[in-house]
């Protein structure tokens, strides 16, 4: 359906659009003052990965680096194959110190808990043992029998 209205809208907009063509048009160009020196190989001389595979089975066309988090260590392969590798100490958060922490309790109530139950169950040395001085006859208390009647 025709709308007078929507079609003066739009014709407002086409002209505010051609009016900032015309300011883009008409502005001076930036002058570049950015010093560039000629390069004669645009790659990159090094390169770095995370991965969890072992390096020394990746090809590399350029010095590499391997980072793997999960074992903490650092591979850098160069291009001819050598690799050297170097064991890296990975940030702790604030739960991995937390864990440390009460594992550390864990282990010291361990102890503890091993110490008073050796403690315990160590024989008593200063029990008094009966004497026989050759003069008392010790004899084995008799006994008497089954103490539980079979219903025989």
């Amino acid at each position: 359906m025709y709308n007078p209205m929507e079609l003066s809208r739009i014709d407002r907009q086409i002209e505010d659009l051609q009016r900032l063509k015309a300011n883009y048009q008409n502005m001076p160009q930036p002058i570049n003052n950015i010093i560039t020196t000629p390069t004669t190989n645009n790659q990159p001389i090094f390169e770095a990965k995370f991965t969890t595979e072992n390096p020394s089975d990746i090809y590399v066309q350029n010095k590499t680096a391997f980072i793997d988090l999960k074992n903490g260590k650092l591979s850098i392969k160069e291009t001819d194959g050598e690799l050297k590798e170097y064991f890296i100490v990975l940030p702790k958060d604030e739960k991995d110190l937390k864990i440390e922490n009460l594992e550390r309790k864990l282990r010291e109530m361990e102890v503890r808990m091993n110490n008073e139950y050796t403690k315990s169950n160590q024989p008593i040395i200063d029990e008094p043992k009966p004497v026989n001085n050759g003069d008392e006859h010790v004899t084995k208390p008799k006994s008497k029998g089954n103490l539980f009647k079979s219903s025989e």
